[in-house]
């Protein structure tokens, strides 16, 4: 299996999804409070399907 490198909007999702996830936990953020672990998580997720999916 070859990985290539993620689109860019990709990895601006993914930077955003992880940004937004470390500052709900350091300030309150109503809808991400509590749900940090599944946005960093899904940071993570998006961030691997795009470079193993091509075209995304």
């Amino acid at each position: 299996m070859r990985v290539g490198k993620p689109s860019a909007i990709m990895f601006i999702i993914s930077a955003v999804l992880a940004a937004l996830a470390v500052l709900a936990m350091l300030t309150t953020i109503p809808v991400v409070d509590g749900n940090e672990f599944i946005f960093m998580f899904a940071a993570w997720a998006v961030l691997a399907l795009s470079t193993v999916i091509r075209g995304m």
